[in-house]
């Protein structure tokens, strides 16, 4: 059994909902483009399925699993497939293998 420490309620924190509420809530616009690394965990990188020039709708998968540590990548914006190439990555910002894809501004999505 573990001995209560006495403390109820836990943390109260000051809201600061005046600065957040200020303005209205806004749209944010999808980038002009997208990069998306191959290697999205620790797992192994997605191979890509898709080519440089390749047109690819939202949802759209455009990297297969490369094992069974691995995972499927689909397209976020609808566009065309610019470049499979080595990027600045999300660890440690490491270069590392990413499809980029230029926005269309269509936002069509895959059936």
């Amino acid at each position: 059994m573990i001995p209560s420490t006495g403390a109820r309620g836990g943390l109260r924190l000051e809201a600061h909902k005046t600065r957040s509420t200020q303005e209205p809530i806004g749209i944010a616009r999808a980038p002009h483009e997208a990069v998306l690394p191959l290697d999205q965990h620790a797992g192994d990188p997605a191979q890509p399925i898709v080519a440089v020039g390749d047109r690819v709708l939202v949802g759209q998968a455009i990297a297969q699993p490369a094992s069974d540590l691995s995972a499927w990548l689909h397209a976020p914006i609808s566009g065309e497939v610019a470049a499979i190439e080595a990027r600045p990555g999300h660890q440690q910002g490491k270069p590392t293998r990413s499809i980029v894809i230029r926005n269309d501004d269509r936002d069509e999505r895959a059936p």
